[in-house]
């Protein structure tokens, strides 16, 4: 009962991590294209740059082995599936002696490179006693792409983590015990989120941090989708899996810095604001084409290569619209081609929200609001402008990747944050 109040402790005092009251660190910038402005820093910590020198000296990681065979799993889900002899064929799981990796460069792709970046860092040891951080590399994108049918990959990535788990607490037993995997983080980028997580043992459900893609804090996605169907899957009286902006972690999209320089000029840009993407499916984005189709200084439609990417340059704002799930690859690119972004996905935490002030770079707005989007955007002024583009200059290598990782990027925020995360947890248990 003790240690189960310490836990619960631990956790009420992370509660209030998004709620920070934000401290303005007002200092004098000089913008290539304005005058010099006083502006609020973008960093919601004005202690960030020793914080983060302390964090670079400090923190250590211990990334787990593989330490389950995929026979086993196959062996579970066999049991499973003859208990269901009227079971859909589209949910039957297929068997594979290996699972393929996630690509290299596409927009999942931090499963991929997360572990070399650790394992090549000054943050890995290979002494566990040492660990502040503990790494779980189970890649569940690359666990999905084993089965044709997305119902079986569901279930196939579920329950390989559960088993994966389970064995973890067998096996180290003093890194799992002492803190109830507090300490431990995983990266899932595909859309399923934390919904990875269904079948994996309930203390790593609610303890255990995700960096993940899929920051849907409202539920939408995980009430939504169709994963809730076996046993298996949904545990009786368990309702759909969230992410949880107080323990887990929202990672950008994976895009890696090619460190364009974008001087454009308030008076030069063509264009008010700018979407080229798919809205097939897309509730809201076929909502904002048809309200805003007729404007002529909205751009959209679909565009590729030098096109595409000539349509960040001539426009004042850039939207970043919810697709199918909360989250877009346009989370980085607005940053990869410096473009103040206007966020309108209800529910989603954009990325790093504990160490960055999003207000001061970028806009929000309601899906319900979206037919007034002409009239918000009118009503920035050009001064305003200038002072969002120069934050977007501050933070914009913040949220893009490097191969090797470079300090300060993407890869570095998002350990960092990690680190917050567990210095809180350590303190209060």
């Amino acid at each position: 009962m003790v240690l189960r109040l310490k836990y619960i402790n631990a956790l009420c005092l992370v509660l209030p991590v998004l709620f920070f009251t934000v401290r303005c660190h007002i200092y004098a910038v000089s913008p290539s294209n304005t005058k010099s402005a006083v502006l609020v820093s973008p960093y919601i910590d004005e202690y960030f740059e020793n914080s983060f020198k302390y964090f670079l000296e400090n923190f250590k990681i211990y990334v787990y082995k593989n330490v389950i065979a995929l026979d086993k799993v196959y062996h579970e889900i066999r049991k499973i599936e003859a208990a269901h002899r009227n079971i859909p064929p589209e949910w039957v799981v297929t068997r594979k002696t290996n699972f393929p990796d996630v690509q290299s460069n596409g927009q999942y792709a931090l499963e991929f490179w997360m572990k070399n970046w650790i394992f090549n860092s000054a943050f890995q040891t290979r002494k566990i006693e040492q660990a502040d951080a503990y790494f779980v590399d189970f890649k569940c994108t690359s666990l999905k792409n084993t089965q044709r049918k997305r119902f079986s990959s569901q279930r196939f990535v579920q329950q390989y983590i559960r088993h994966y788990v389970k064995k973890l607490e067998e096996r180290f037993t003093h890194s799992v015990g002492e803190f109830n995997f507090l300490n431990h983080f995983y990266v899932c980028s595909h859309d399923m989120g934390a919904e990875c997580l269904r079948s994996a043992p309930r203390n790593f459900i609610s303890n255990a941090i995700g960096i993940i893609n899929t920051a849907d804090f409202l539920g939408h996605e995980a009430d939504a989708h169709f994963w809730n169907k076996y046993e298996d899957i949904k545990p009786a009286g368990q309702s759909g899996l969230i992410f949880n902006g107080h323990r887990d972690i929202t990672s950008p999209p994976y895009l890696k810095n090619e460190n364009i320089k974008n001087n454009k000029t308030f008076r030069q840009c063509k264009y008010l604001a700018m979407f080229l993407g798919r809205t097939e499916g897309r509730v809201t984005r076929g909502k904002l084409f048809e309200l805003h189709k007729n404007r002529s200084d909205f751009l959209f439609g679909s565009a590729y290569g030098q096109e595409y990417v000539s349509a960040f340059y001539e426009s004042k704002f850039c939207l970043v619209v919810r697709g199918r799930t909360v989250w877009t690859r346009r989370f980085t690119e607005v940053f990869q081609y410096n473009c103040i972004p206007v966020i309108i996905s209800d529910g989603y935490l954009p990325p790093f929200s504990n160490v960055f002030d999003w207000t001061s770079f970028s806009l929000r707005i309601a899906e319900s609001d979206i037919s007034k989007l002409p009239q918000i955007l009118e009503n920035v002024s050009e001064k305003k402008w200038y002072k969002m583009q120069s934050q977007m200059d501050i933070v914009k290598h913040h949220f893009l990747y490097n191969d090797p990782p470079k300090i300060g990027d993407a890869f570095y925020i998002a350990l960092y944050e990690i680190w917050l995360k567990v210095r809180k947890f350590r303190r209060s248990v």
